[in-house]
């Protein structure tokens, strides 16, 4: 879990871009999950917040923060650590 205020500006930008291509997909799709990309977290996460894994081998996990449970793929999605300040 990254806080947004600890994001830099090219780093707002690429999760900018990247939301807005989910956005056009769910669009283009009518909302139709079947269409979504086989690739997408979406088809696998519904596991019970049990440990699962992609279509393609990744590993699952799920993390809970602010009691929501959230899954996400380590091995794509890596915690930005904040460096720190001498």
């Amino acid at each position: 879990e990254t806080r947004a205020n600890e994001l830099n500006a090219a780093q707002v930008k690429a999760l900018h871009l990247q939301i807005e291509e989910v956005l056009t997909v769910a669009v283009k799709s009518k909302a139709d999950s079947a269409l979504f990309p086989d690739s997408w977290l979406f088809h696998w996460r519904w596991t019970g917040k049990q440990a699962s894994k992609m279509g393609d081998g990744k590993q699952i996990a799920f993390v809970t923060v602010g009691g929501r449970t959230s899954a996400f793929v380590p091995s794509v999605q890596k915690k930005i650590t904040k460096k720190k300040k001498k």
